[in-house]
């Protein structure tokens, strides 16, 4: 999550950037990155000459589809190609939701895998634990725009020490209450689940 705030056409840029760097190093990534080892199966990509065009394969959110989001398909495409003239992404829209999206990327796996995925955060340990993503870490330690990022919202994708994803956004959630009526029944804002709950019983069965 950036700590400035970013038009869209400003953080497409600097997602296409962050896609050509991944890319042309040629292991294959995630959003969240792969490992340098292809798993089993897995074809080896040739890394492109100069002046030659790479192909990155990503795999877009599943909410975003050509005839859902046709004006956002539309500027992602044309900041990728404006951005980086010698890259050529490879989209693939999702299947709809993020869980299909998820089992079919496991299965996938099983013989190729894209270069770079969008996903949700709860997914990114199991594409640890089954070894199909690589750290970012040198990486994202090189970026420059990497002090633009909230720590808070990378510490949920480290795993073991060791980055596995990059956000690109976030949100905060929160619980609005009624302090007169806390205050009526003698307790406390409750600061936990098991609180919340108790403190619900409490004000019902009084």
């Amino acid at each position: 999550m950036s700590t400035k705030r970013l038009n869209r056409r400003e953080f497409l840029r600097m997602s296409a950037l962050a896609a050509a760097s991944l890319a042309l190093v040629r292991c294959q990534q995630l959003a969240v990155p792969q490992p340098a080892a292809a798993p089993a199966g897995s074809e080896t990509k040739p890394e492109a000459a100069a002046g030659e065009t790479a192909t990155l394969s990503f795999w877009n959110m599943p909410f975003v589809t050509q005839e859902v989001s046709p004006d956002y398909v539309k500027q992602w495409e044309e900041t990728v190609k404006t951005s980086l003239p010698n890259l050529a992404v490879d989209n693939f829209y999702g299947p709809g939701e993020y869980k299909p999206q998820r089992d079919k990327f496991l299965l996938q796996a099983k013989s190729a895998t894209p270069d770079v995925i969008e996903g949700l955060l709860e997914d990114v340990a199991v594409y640890v634990k089954n070894e199909l993503i690589e750290p970012l870490d040198d990486r994202f330690n090189a970026w420059a725009d990497k002090a633009q990022f909230v720590e808070a919202t990378l510490t949920p994708l480290t795993i073991n020490g060791k980055l596995y994803g990059i956000p690109y956004n976030t949100n905060a959630r929160g619980m609005v209450y009624r302090k007169d009526l806390l205050d009526e029944y003698g307790l406390k804002a409750p600061t936990t689940w098991t609180e919340l709950i108790e403190t619900a019983r409490q004000i019902t069965e009084k």
